[in-house]
Order: C-alpha cells, then structure tokens, then sequence
C-alpha cells in the first residue's frame, strides 16, 4: 500500500504520464542563450581568496588530490565514477581542503550514484 493505494496502480499511473511527455521541445526554443563558459585562468584575487581562507595552494594541491585518492582506495568503502584531478578537487575545495571531509562527500555522492532508488 502507498499512502492508502496500491503500489502498483501509482507506478502505472507514474510510468504513463512520464511517457506521454517530450520535453525535447522544451528547451529548443533556448537554443540561442547557450551558456560561454570562461575556462582559462582564474583572476589574481580569486587565487589570493583560496590561498588565503581555503589553504589552497599550487604547491599543496598534487599532495591533497594524491591524499585523497589513496584515503579513497584504501578504504574501500565505495569507488568514485571518477578520480580525476579536477573532480576531486571540488570535493576538497568544498570542504576547505579536509581529506577527511572531501572523502566522505565522495562517499556520500558514490553511493547516491550507485543506489538511487534510497534518495528518490
């Protein structure tokens, strides 16, 4: 029972209204306000801010990545559908360069990726 109903007539009910939808239309009519996305080098005081209050350095990047892939592998608690550089750098940077921090909003994502069903 769902909420007074029968699973499986609100699953039918979900499945076909979820068919009878295109949404292909739904963003042509957005086509000509695709984003530019400025890639290059970051300004000077942006790189002051995250040497400053996150601890983010040139020189201590490579270390934490590397710290934190090894934490990542030698746990074994869940593995990332990725460990590039550039993905895990936004875990650390989100946690203000904690390893320990980082790992678990990797954990945390892996398993959201792995078992979505539990976060529906």
């Amino acid at each position: 029972m769902f909420f007074g109903g029968d699973d499986d007539d609100f699953l039918d009910e979900i499945s076909s209204s979820h068919s009878q939808q295109d949404n292909t239309d739904d963003f042509q009519e957005f086509e000509d306000v695709a984003p530019e996305l400025d890639l290059g080098e970051p300004p000077d005081e942006l790189k002051e801010f995250a040497r400053k209050y996150l601890g983010e350095s040139p020189e201590t990047r490579p270390g934490l990545l590397q710290e934190l892939r090894d934490v990542i592998y030698e746990r074994g608690e869940v593995v990332p559908h990725r460990t590039d550089d550039l993905f895990l750098l936004r875990f650390l940077r989100a946690r203000r360069f904690d390893v320990e921090k980082a790992h678990r909003l990797v954990r945390i994502l892996s398993l959201y990726i792995t078992t979505p069903l539990l976060y529906s």
